[in-house]
C-alpha cells in the first residue's frame, strides 16, 4: 500500500493562515493540481479539524461515490455517527497503524494523508509515509497552525521539485 502525505504551507510552514481553518490561501494551480491528484487515490485520510474545515465538500463527496473512503480521524468517532456512511464517510480514534491496516483489508492501496498537523506529526513519527508531497506558497503568515505538531527529528530525501506556477512549487520527498 502506497502512503502519501499531501499538504500546502506558507513559506514559514503554516498550514493554516493565522486561526483561519482551510486552504483558502492556496493558488489556483495548486487547487487544479490537488483536486485531479485526488482523484488517484482511493482513500482519504484526515483529522476531525481538516474534516470540519471541508465538511460540507467532503460529506457531499460521500453521498455521491462509493469508490472512495474517506476516514476521519477523532477522539469522539460517536459524535460523527449520523455523517458516517460505510465504507465511503468514517469516523475513528483508531492508532493510524490500524486504521491503514482496515483501509488495506477494505482493498484500498493508495492512500493520501490530508491533514492537519496533529495527523502529518503522527504518520510522520510512525514512520507511515511513504512519501510527503509539499504544495510551497509564497506566503508568509506569521502564525498558524505548523505542518508537523509536535517535536520531531526525520531526514527526508528529495526526489522531484515542479512549478505550479510561477509562484507555486510542489516539492516531493521521501522520509528516511
Amino acid at each position: 500500500m502506497e502512503v502519501i502525505g499531501i499538504v500546502a504551507i506558507s513559506l514559514d510552514g503554516f498550514i493554516t493562515q493565522g486561526n483561519k481553518p482551510g486552504s483558502a490561501f492556496t493558488s489556483a494551480a495548486d487547487k487544479v493540481w490537488f483536486s485531479q491528484t485526488l482523484e488517484t487515490f482511493s482513500a482519504h485520510l484526515m483529522g476531525s479539524v481538516t474534516f470540519a474545515a471541508e465538511r460540507e465538500t467532503i460529506t457531499r463527496a460521500a453521498h455521491n461515490t462509493s469508490s472512495k473512503i474517506r476516514l476521519v480521524f477523532t477522539r469522539s468517532p460517536g459524535k460523527y455517527r449520523s455523517l458516517a456512511r460505510p465504507g465511503r464517510l468514517e469516523f475513528t480514534d483508531a492508532p493510524p497503524a490500524d486504521a491503514l491496516r482496515y483501509i488495506r483489508a477494505l482493498g484500498h492501496e493508495r492512500v493520501a494523508v490530508l491533514g492537519g498537523g496533529q495527523i502529518y506529526g503522527l504518520f510522520l513519527k510512525e514512520n507511515l509515509l511513504d512519501e510527503l508531497w509539499v504544495t510551497l506558497e509564497a506566503k508568509v503568515f506569521g502564525s498558524g497552525t505548523p505542518v508537523f505538531a509536535g517535536e520531531h527529528r526525520k531526514n527526508l530525501k528529495l526526489i522531484e521539485v515542479a512549478n505550479l506556477d510561477p509562484n507555486t512549487l510542489l516539492i516531493k520527498y521521501k522520509p528516511e
